[in-house]
């Protein structure tokens, strides 16, 4: 009786290790297919920003790196080599890890600075607008943020106030930008901090320097909100039939 307990645990044990080494042997082939499908997988070499790289900046050997992307996951524009990026400018921020691509950089010959992150046909144009000065100090205006200006000037009907511009992105505020690096970058003066700076058309930049004749004011617009419906001019019929407002006797 005590013989046959034994043999049948002997038999129990070595079925347990038949199983487990069977176990084993199926794990590794599969674990083999699943390697030779991915080698089967073409890829092809990329750069990708080593580290959050500010927008306006030269890039540095050290600021990139190569990593291999499945084809069909690559745009047409990636670049594949380092040599094709180092001494470039960039046109916008990149991230750690992000793909770097030919349209968001420009050749500079390795210098760098404010006049070639403009696109062409617009200008770089600097106001200061009265109105808006404590706005604008209070550091609740920044670079990207996105504003409406108005003007309050005399009208027909005594004093009015207009909105002009519409969801005008800021460029710098005092001076404020993303910093700039690289060898060759010069960092900008601080200017005072009712400075703003945007990016627009030549006319559109007279048109800003003519507001900031009238002292007009801004708006912060919501980061979220980027529709422009009509608005009405405000001026003394305007609050009289909405709020009840006397006239001013003439």
């Amino acid at each position: 009786m005590l013989a046959a307990r034994r043999r049948t645990g002997y038999v129990m044990i070595a079925l347990g290790v038949f199983l487990g080494v069977l176990g084993f042997f199926v794990t590794f082939i599969f674990a083999l297919r699943a390697t030779a499908r991915t080698g089967d997988i073409p890829m092809q070499p990329v750069v990708v920003a080593a580290t959050d790289i500010p927008e306006r900046t030269v890039i540095q050997p050290n600021q990139v790196r190569v990593v291999d992307l499945p084809v069909d996951r690559v745009p047409p524009t990636a670049v594949a080599s380092p040599s094709e990026v180092v001494g470039k400018f960039t046109l916008g921020r990149l991230y750690a890890g992000q793909l770097v691509v030919r349209e968001g950089l420009a050749d500079t010959g390795g210098s760098s600075g404010l006049a070639f992150a403009i696109p062409p046909g617009r200008v770089l144009v600097t106001v200061n607008f009265a109105s808006a000065a404590n706005t604008v100090a209070s550091g609740a205006i920044r670079p990207g943020d996105r504003v409406d200006i108005i003007v309050y000037t005399d009208g027909a009907n005594g004093k009015q106030a207009a909105a002009t511009f519409r969801n005008l992105e800021v460029f710098s505020v005092g001076g404020r930008t993303t910093n700039l690096s690289g060898p060759a970058v010069q960092t900008q003066s601080p200017q005072p901090a009712t400075i703003l700076q945007f990016v627009v058309t030549p006319q559109e930049a007279l048109e800003l320097k003519f507001l900031e004749g009238l002292g007009a004011d801004l708006v912060l617009r919501s980061a979220a909100d980027t529709s422009t419906p009509p608005l009405q001019v405000v001026d003394m019929d305007y609050m009289a039939a909405k709020y009840g407002l006397e006239r001013p006797r003439r």
